[in-house]
């Protein structure tokens, strides 16, 4: 007495494995592709906080603010510590520099931040010629921090954020 007899399921994995196999790949590429649209996702309701020195709100500001994509905030910065105390809130925190930033002071609260945190940092720097050597060297070896020197870039730096780092 054959229990099987009449089953075909065998036969049935033998002639459509190749078809599972596509199903499994596809669905496999799908989970990782909306893994990185919900972190997206997720992070876009995060705020991002956009910090500058000079007199009046930088253009760019209102560049990241047309996309209407990031909810953004505007503060003015001082070389004082302090102002990381309000910045718990935020994913990301940009940082414009202009020819009336005390750079270097700025710079070493900054590094002093981003060692003890993980914020992202974006530092937009309009015009190469604001840091120089050493403060771009010294810079570069805080993984949290991105430095910027175009609008667009900034707005490159901004999504790549939003999308590969999850939100804690």
């Amino acid at each position: 007495m054959d229990i099987f007899k009449g089953f075909e399921f065998f036969d049935f994995i033998e002639n459509c494995w190749g078809k599972l196999l596509l199903v499994f790949i596809v669905f496999t590429f799908l989970f990782f592709l909306l893994k990185k649209e919900w972190i997206l996702f997720k992070n876009l309701r995060k705020k991002i906080l956009f910090m500058y020195a000079s007199e009046d709100i930088p253009e760019e500001f209102y560049q990241i603010e047309k996309t209407k994509l990031f909810k953004i905030e505007n503060k003015k910065t001082t070389n004082d510590k302090r102002i990381f105390d309000c910045v718990k809130e935020y994913k990301i925190i940009i940082f414009y520099f202009d020819e009336k930033t005390q750079v270097e002071k700025l710079l070493q609260n900054i590094m002093n931040y981003s060692s003890s945190s993980e914020k992202q940092i974006i530092i937009y720097a309009k015009g190469s010629q604001l840091l120089t050597k050493e403060q771009f060297n010294m810079l570069y070896n805080y993984i949290h921090i991105s430095i910027c020197n175009t609008p667009i870039r900034l707005l490159n730096d901004i999504y790549t954020i939003m999308t590969l780092f999850p939100s804690k």
